[in-house]
């Protein structure tokens, strides 16, 4: 499983502990969690939890995974945007794990240097990992490759000025993914 959670607090006030006992899936990733781990008002009975939390800037970013599975080891960062605390990497003994929270572009592009940076530093990570054994990449991913994937892009002329919709965003995971040989699971199984 893998959710953007918007705030693991607030999360935690809409059931998200009972969500997850219903689910009881094997390994859980979040991204956007907005909070130190020791602010964290959730147990996650039965799992061991990775945290990485943005020490930037409080209540912003960061990413945690939710294993039931000890990883083989734990890396957190790619050595871009590393004080946000946007990836971590869980090594298992048949592939790797990488949870991401992608930085956006922010509104008016003003990160697209940032953003630019970021891919070719994940580019570089995945690439590295994929040498050793296979990757499973998740989280939330800032981009949307199809027009389709947001409710007005087929309609709004603009939207490609929008951060996760502009073409070099739309290109660079495009490219990715081909040059990696990665396959996007839900576009596999729903094209």
């Amino acid at each position: 499983c893998c959710y953007n959670l918007n705030g693991v607090r607030a999360a935690a006030k809409k059931g998200l502990e009972e969500y997850l006992e219903e689910e009881d899936a094997d390994i859980v990733c979040f991204s956007e969690m907005k909070a130190t781990l020791a602010q964290n008002p959730c147990k996650f009975r039965g799992y061991e939890i990775i945290w990485y939390e943005c020490t930037e800037k409080a209540g912003y970013a960061g990413t945690a995974i939710l294993s039931k599975v000890k990883p083989l080891s734990i890396e957190k960062g790619i050595g871009c945007e590393d004080g946000q605390g946007r990836c971590i990497t869980l090594e298992y003994d048949q592939f790797y794990l990488i949870n991401t929270y992608v930085p956006n572009s922010g509104q008016n592009l003003k990160f697209k240097k940032r953003r630019i940076a970021w891919d070719k530093a994940m580019k570089k990570w995945i690439s590295d990992l994929q040498k050793k054994k296979p990757i499973i990449w998740t989280g939330d991913l800032n981009v949307a490759i199809l027009d389709f994937d947001v409710y007005d892009g087929e309609t709004n002329k603009k939207r490609e000025k929008s951060a996760g919709f502009t073409p070099y965003e739309r290109e660079n995971f495009r490219n990715l993914c081909d040059e990696l040989s990665l396959i996007d699971s839900y576009r596999h199984f729903y094209p």
